[in-house]
């Protein structure tokens, strides 16, 4: 096996490597406490501290009610400097789909935004399109990196999000900054 493949199995070396090498995410994540979120239904979570990931899991989150104190256990317990979450669009080859739905996903979005914002010293927002944590992040390369785990597909979403952003990330020129982007009804 070559020296790429070798570092497809080691998560930091791969970190690493991109890093140096190709330049990307000149930000130092080593020592940032990471919260990263596949909101809906059932809401998957993932905390890494620096390139580790520490802990996963998925919470059933059907009911606002319920939703809000769990996500705000996983803020106190982790205390994140950065939240990445997958975010919501409502494409047009679904719009039927979400006629009369009570679009549960954007609420839970709006419930991790809520908590951000009443904290004293925010963690930065960072937000997903459903496609970007899926398109690099397999499953093969989850059990490489010794991140799997079965049974837990929302989990697994959320632990994509937040290694896709440990691996790519942003750049030195744009900060940890994140517009908003696309359209506002209402």
């Amino acid at each position: 096996m070559d020296a790429y493949h070798d570092d497809i199995k080691n998560f930091s070396a791969m970190v690493e490597k991109l890093r140096v090498v190709k330049q990307l995410n000149p930000v130092d994540i080593s020592e940032m406490s990471i919260l990263s979120f596949d909101p809906g239904h059932t809401t998957g979570w993932a905390y890494f501290q620096g390139t580790s990931l520490m802990e996963c899991g998925q919470i059933e989150t059907k009911a606002i009610e319920s939703a809000v104190p769990q996500i705000g256990k996983l803020f106190l317990k982790t205390n994140p400097g950065i939240v990445i979450a997958e975010d919501y669009r409502v494409y047009k080859w679904k719009r039927d789909e979400h006629i009369g739905s009570d679009l549960l996903t954007s609420r839970i979005i709006g419930c991790i935004e809520t908590i951000i914002a009443l904290q004293l010293n925010p963690p930065f927002l960072v937000k997903q399109g459903a496609n970007v944590g899926k398109s690099f992040c397999s499953d093969d390369k989850l059990k490489a990196w010794g991140f799997f785990r079965p049974s837990q597909r929302h989990a697994m979403d959320a632990v994509r999000h937040g290694a896709h952003f440990i691996l790519f990330g942003t750049t030195a020129s744009s900060g940890m900054k994140y517009a908003k982007s696309g359209k506002t009804v209402g």
